[in-house]
């Protein structure tokens, strides 16, 4: 998550590249953890003995979810960074 304090750095198309590789990793994370926990209760294990593995896939379902909403609003122009904003990010970055 840190990598987007610096997301206006990139142009639009470069963000939404990477958007989409973090949803990707978030897909097969959760799939995992939910094949993980399938496999758990059909071995008879109780519910409540996997809630370690419920809370970080429900996080990452959430997360997911922002992540493509990002995507989304960026392909829908509701967000947009215009390349005078991306080089005062750049020219503040590089600021002694």
């Amino acid at each position: 998550m840190a990598a987007l304090s610096l997301i206006g750095c990139l142009p639009p198309a470069e963000a939404k590249r990477a958007l989409r590789t973090r949803a990707a990793t978030l897909e097969g994370s959760v799939a995992g953890l939910a094949s993980h926990r399938r496999a758990l209760a059909e071995s008879g294990l109780p519910e409540v003995l996997t809630l370690e593995l419920d809370c970080p896939q429900t996080l990452q379902e959430a997360e997911l979810a922002w992540v493509r909403g990002l995507i989304d609003r960026i392909d829908g122009g509701m967000l947009d960074w215009p390349l005078a904003t991306r080089r005062a990010l750049l020219d503040g970055m590089s600021a002694p």
